[in-house]
């Protein structure tokens, strides 16, 4: 079961929440419903935001398994993101989604953001429904002292 919430309110997440939490930082509205689509089979929680300083707000009030960002955001890079979250929250798995063809941010990603995993925009949906079942995979074996899923929503 998938349980979207588009945009939080960051005062109605519940931190206490164990459910598997993909936070989807994308600034196109097509984008983020494509992503969804593609997980709609997936038993996930997924959080949407469409800025660095919204997701920022949603990785310190909520747990989060798997980040996958942008790099273009309307306030900023999604590689700083990377890094905020890689020394903020070391064990939350980190990807990329991305048109650029930049070679200095993918390596920044990589060696300043830890990425584990790039989507290259258009891809498809098996490419993520891939991408994000191995993050979710790695975030369990980052964090096998969780307790049992709760079965958590989001307050309203």
């Amino acid at each position: 079961m998938i349980s979207i919430t588009d945009l939080p309110r960051v005062e109605t997440l519940d931190p206490s929440c164990t459910d598997p939490t993909l936070l989807l930082v994308e600034g196109e509205p097509s984008v983020r419903r494509f992503v969804v689509r593609a997980l709609r089979h997936q038993d996930l929680r997924i959080l949407k935001a469409d800025t660095l300083e919204g997701a920022k707000q949603v990785l310190h009030a909520a747990r989060v398994s798997v980040l996958l960002t942008d790099d273009e955001l309307s306030d900023g890079h999604g590689v700083e993101l990377l890094r905020h979250a890689r020394a903020t929250h070391p064990s939350v798995v980190r990807m990329l989604i991305t048109a650029s063809d930049d070679l200095r941010m993918a390596v920044s990603a990589v060696n300043e953001g830890g990425v584990l995993r790039f989507l290259r925009k258009p891809c498809s949906e098996a490419e993520v429904q891939m991408a994000v079942r191995f993050g979710l995979r790695k975030s369990r074996h980052r964090d096998d002292s969780r307790p049992p899923r709760s079965g958590c929503s989001v307050r309203r």
